[in-house]
């Protein structure tokens, strides 16, 4: 008989495929079990040769025996508890570009019918390249082996665990090449986040921007170490031993807004860098770009606080007030206070260097002049302290006194 073209076979077992009712179909299944032994089932082990003639042998035969086939390896297909195994030698390629397995070059290609890394999805969709680099939208870049990154798109965005110290880092515009050198991916500032495991520490980096392939010179801008204090500015904390602390290198900006003005000013917080170690607060001028601010206080390292105006005010709006009454005389209690010279201990001065009080003989006279702080000093009590401004008006008021009695005894 002659061979029948594909043309035909399909429309044949169309004509088995397409029965309109259960009973048809239950009908032309119990023949195609019946005809089972009729012909050759398909064998998916086969070599091309010989699967190019078990084909030939299927097409010569009658079409009621290409039916029974057909629906046997259906039924086959459909009611076989497990799939048949196939080993494919060579190379296999489905519809092109559907998906190609490149045995020769061990790589596998889905939407890419000649595929460059052992496993590519489109041309960029996705990409496994041959030391494991795994980029999404992008050709992952040369990394260094001790990274093994998944790259996004092509901004050099990355997520990338470190094989040598269990480091886990994330980062955009940046990769580490095999030289050890962390090159920009594309024109752009670059930034990285570290997760150190070795140090415990997170580290926040930045650079400026730069030029695709060119070398990266990274600050550490701020980091939070292992015993929670947040650096800024700093990589390493000022002393040992101190845990939850935040430690600015220059100094703390509190901005109002982005650009500051005239109307609208910012104050600067920081330590003026010399060996006075004094903290200084300045402000905004009206031209609010660095480092046009203005001081307005200082607290030395000895414990002064300096003012531009040396003047200190207390809010005293009588909007504010209530249970208001004439203070008592403080003249008699007021010379009770014995006023002394001293230094202090961590001076190591031979000679008294300061005038004032000690605060645990005000505290017998004026107790709501002293203050005690909640913290424990060497072990003991908290250290006191005397509210000394409240001793002007005390002062005003012992002055009026002797005013009084002067004027008494002038009437005299």
């Amino acid at each position: 008989m002659p061979t029948p073209t594909l043309n035909t076979l399909v429309t044949d077992a169309q004509g088995v495929l397409n029965l309109q009712n259960m009973t048809t179909i239950r009908s032309a299944m119990a023949v195609a079990l019946a005809n089972a032994n009729t012909g050759t089932p398909l064998n998916p082990n086969l070599t091309n040769q010989q699967l190019i003639n078990e084909t030939f042998q299927v097409m010569t035969l009658p079409k009621s025996d290409i039916e029974s086939i057909i629906v046997n390896q259906l039924m086959k297909f459909m009611f076989a508890p497990t799939f048949p195994s196939a080993t494919i030698t060579g190379d296999l390629t489905v519809d092109t570009s559907t998906l190609k397995v490149d045995s020769t070059n061990h790589r596998v290609g889905i939407k890419q019918a000649s595929p460059s890394h052992p496993f590519q999805i489109g041309t960029t969709d996705l990409i496994l390249d041959a030391s494991s680099n795994l980029g999404l939208g992008v050709t992952p870049s040369a990394w260094n082996n001790d990274y093994k990154p998944f790259q996004l798109g092509s901004q050099g965005g990355f997520v990338s665990g470190r094989v040598s110290t269990g480091t886990f880092e994330l980062g955009t515009n940046c990769y580490k090449n095999s030289a050890g050198n962390w090159i920009y991916t594309a024109n752009n500032f670059a930034i990285r986040f570290v997760e150190d495991g070795v140090t415990g520490q997170h580290q926040w980096y930045t650079a400026p921007s730069g030029i695709a392939g060119n070398a990266i010179t990274f600050t550490q801008a701020m980091t939070l170490d292992a015993n929670g204090n947040l650096l800024v500015g700093k990589t390493a904390s000022y002393g040992t031993g101190e845990s939850n602390y935040i430690q600015v290198k220059s100094g703390v900006v509190y901005a109002a807004d982005n650009i500051g003005s005239a109307s609208n000013r910012n104050w600067t917080v920081s330590p003026n860098g010399s060996s006075a170690g004094a903290l200084d607060w300045t402000i905004s001028s009206t031209n609010n770009n660095w480092p046009n601010f203005a001081y307005r206080m200082q607290l030395t390292s000895a414990g002064a606080l300096n003012n531009t105006t040396g003047t200190y005010g207390t809010i005293s709006d009588l909007r504010l007030k209530e249970n208001i009454s004439d203070a008592r005389n403080y003249l008699a209690d007021l010379l009770k206070l014995r006023v002394v010279k001293y230094s202090l201990k961590e001076e190591a001065s031979a000679v008294a260097t300061k005038l004032g009080f000690i605060a645990q003989e005000v505290e017998q006279v004026f107790p709501n002049l002293v203050e005690q702080s909640d913290k424990e000093y060497e072990g003991a009590e908290g250290i006191r302290s005397v509210k000394t401004s409240i001793l002007i008006p005390m002062l005003l008021k012992a002055i009026q006194e002797l005013t009084a009695r002067v004027q008494t005894l002038e009437t005299r």
